[in-house]
């Protein structure tokens, strides 16, 4: 779905949604800011948001660049992460374990090292470091940053869909409407599941 298609979707699902003079556009001139640029800067938190809460959106499988046997350098646009595999592990990963936390303290002792059937991966800076380290990676899958150049979501159609709803909700949200807000957000993670 391109960036012009999402902006008229989003101004869409405003109309069919928002009961008239529900949300007071008042203020808003031609030498103020434009619904489409509301709409414009709400785009990438929508992203984000779903991405936090583990949905997949605007997937990218881009193969980064492995610094060292062990660490991958994130891309600049890396939200979160969807799944890391070196050719060496014997499963798959889908989440990054936080330092300091009793998996990472467990994981990280010199009794119960990480193996091939039991790897895990850490954030250090900009760097995902992967344990057991190899110098093949089979596989990483990320959430992304919107980014407009690009002009379109990577997602499928439900999952841009859902995007729209989130970007309208916020939209909602910053003439504060809270309620409006929350349904059309529940309805963008309702799409999800």
């Amino acid at each position: 779905m391109g960036h012009t298609e999402i902006v008229q979707k989003v101004r869409d699902i405003l109309n069919e949604h928002v009961p008239d003079g529900a949300v007071s556009l008042d203020g808003i001139t031609e030498d103020c800011v434009r619904l489409e640029d509301y709409i414009e800067s709400a785009i990438p938190d929508a992203v984000v948001m779903l991405a936090q809460k583990g949905y997949r959106v605007n997937v990218c499988t881009d193969t980064p660049q492995i610094n060292g046997a062990n660490a991958i350098i994130l891309p600049d646009d890396f939200i979160s992460l969807l799944s890391v595999k070196l050719d060496n592990w014997n499963k798959i990963i889908t989440k990054i374990t936080e330092v300091g936390t009793p998996e990472y303290i467990m994981a990280m002792n010199e009794f119960t090292t990480p193996k091939a059937n039991t790897p895990m991966c850490y954030k250090k800076g900009t760097l995902l470091i992967c344990l057991p380290d190899s110098d093949v990676l089979d596989l990483f899958e990320y959430n992304k940053n919107y980014d407009k150049e690009e002009d379109s979501l990577s997602a499928d159609l439900k999952e841009a869909t859902a995007v729209c709803y989130m970007t309208a909700a916020l939209v909602l949200g910053m003439f504060g409407d809270d309620q409006g807000k929350q349904r059309l957000s529940d309805v963008a993670t309702n799409m999800l599941q």
